[in-house]
């Protein structure tokens, strides 16, 4: 089934193997290499940079919103997550989204060197992908599809329980022998006015597949994993710049 993605929310988080325990005193120069990073590439306000936290260190969150608050930066002592709303997937789009993304990691490391510690280790990267999608043959050919799968996989034909509705989730969790890759899909008809499905999108990259160095290799390997377990299952993307 050829579909269209209509809306994507995808969210990167690290994980470090040891905290910046020195981040309440350094959350000047943390601002700083991110203001000096970022605003080349947006306009960045004063209030757009926040210090939250409590008494302790797992309390503590400096937060930085982007694109006129369609995004999100979350610097914590354990690592960082990056929250970007409503991306389109051309060439060009997903080009400048790995660059961002690389651009806010390197923010981070130059913060983390200039307290003359040495480079931190990665525990894991995650990448999150939320997709509304719409079918190329229309919304009833999209649950039609999903309908069959459900069916097919659970054994719950239309001589079942034929006086209710059927509706499916679809999902799976895939891990490589050394436990080193995560992935996993969710399918389900979407439950607001956008889109015809809704897709969750999970990849996981643990020790020595996710250093600092390596964000452009793991969001290409993120992507063209996401595109492969589509395709297994029987969906393909519609690419506006092809």
């Amino acid at each position: 089934m050829r579909f269209k993605t209509v809306r994507v929310n995808l969210l990167v988080g690290l994980q470090l193997v040891e905290p910046f325990l020195f981040l309440p005193k350094r959350q000047p120069e943390v601002f700083e290499a991110f203001y000096k990073a970022l605003s080349p590439r947006h306009r960045m306000l004063l209030t757009d940079m926040q210090s939250l936290g409590g008494t302790s260190f797992g309390d503590l969150k400096l937060t930085i919103s982007v694109y006129n608050g369609s995004g999100r930066i979350e610097i914590t002592p354990s690592g960082l997550v990056t929250d970007l709303r409503n991306l389109v997937q051309t060439d060009e789009d997903l080009k400048a989204i790995r660059d961002y993304l690389v651009t806010c990691e390197h923010a981070l490391l130059s913060a983390v060197r200039s307290d003359e510690q040495s480079t931190p280790q990665v525990l894991q990267r995650e990448f999150r992908a939320n997709m509304w999608v719409e079918c190329e043959d229309g919304k009833e050919a999209a649950e039609s599809w999903l309908q069959q799968r459900g069916e097919a996989a659970l054994g719950l034909g239309a001589d079942k329980y034929p006086d209710m509705r059927r509706e499916f989730t679809l999902q799976a969790q895939l891990v490589d022998e050394r436990g080193q890759r995560r992935m996993g899909i969710g399918i389900q008809k979407s439950q607001v006015e956008i889109g015809h499905l809704y897709l969750a999108y999970e990849h996981q990259l643990h020790r020595k597949e996710a250093t600092l160095e390596a964000m452009e290799a793991n969001f290409d390997r993120a992507y063209a994993d996401l595109n492969g377990l589509l395709h297994a299952v029987g969906l393909e993307l519609i690419r506006d710049d092809v």
